[in-house]
């Protein structure tokens, strides 16, 4: 629904996205090669991954994924609630989850580094998975 690619110094604050929770491949918010993205007091029902970090191979020339924010904010997902990885082909470096609830999903949170890329740095604090 949202995908950030190559963005620096971005602000996604209080919106609500409800997807179909029977579509596959149907992320709420992608952040991908950006950097200084914070995302609060957000609500991301979706029926794939809610909020999803990666470096896809076809936009290396923005660079890695660094300091990224999410608080506050409520995900239901089919799928992943948080993922980082499993298309990182760079480094994904300083995120912080905070404050976030998690309902009703397969996996509340995933990391999957399989791919050439490093993951650092992850800070996960005052989380509640129902």
């Amino acid at each position: 629904t949202v995908h950030l690619i190559g963005c620096y110094d971005a602000l996604i604050d209080g919106i609500s996205l409800l997807n179909n929770l029977k579509i596959r491949n149907g992320d709420g918010i992608d952040i991908d090669h950006s950097k200084k993205v914070r995302i609060s007091d957000c609500f991301i029902e979706s029926g794939d991954d809610c909020i999803c970090l990666k470096n896809r191979r076809e936009f290396e020339e923005y660079g890695a994924c660094e300091d990224i924010v999410v608080t506050n904010c409520v995900m239901t997902s089919r799928s992943c609630a948080i993922k980082i990885g499993s298309e990182n082909m760079d480094k994904i470096d300083n995120v912080v989850f905070s404050n976030c609830i998690i309902r009703k999903s397969n996996r509340g949170i995933g990391i999957q580094n399989r791919d050439e890329g490093t993951v650092s740095n992850i800070i996960f604090s005052n989380m509640m998975v129902e």
